[in-house]
């Protein structure tokens, strides 16, 4: 558990250090509750990017985002260069601080891995 409570760009940040890490890591917000069937399924999924769905809101409809979503080493090791220097070599955290600008906000850092539809 990390209490971002008061960082601007805590979010921002906190992921950024869990990609540097180049190790497998899940996002779970305060907000989102798994199910029993996501909780024990998320660890184990063999994918590289793993996302689990849940609802924003009473009646919205249900959606993925940042909230409940898995990163597999393999995928932060093979995009690292890219996130921390916007290369196009293929590597992952300076091109999610390009595609965010100066705004990177909890919001902000979700919506860039969310759904265009949504």
């Amino acid at each position: 558990m990390v209490d971002l409570t008061g960082a601007q760009h805590g979010y921002f940040n906190l992921f950024v250090s869990y990609w540097n890490q180049r190790r497998s890591f899940i996002v779970l917000e305060q907000d989102v509750l798994p199910t029993q069937e996501q909780f024990a399924s998320m660890p184990a999924c063999g994918e590289p990017w793993c996302a689990g769905t849940h609802v924003l809101f009473d009646g919205a409809p249900e959606i993925w985002s940042l909230g409940l979503m898995k990163f597999l080493a393999a995928l932060t090791k093979r995009h690292f260069e890219q996130a921390v220097s916007g290369s196009d070599e293929p590597e992952g955290a300076e091109m999610l601080a390009q595609v965010l600008g100066v705004d990177k906000s909890r919001c902000r850092v979700d919506f860039a891995f969310t759904p265009c539809s949504v």
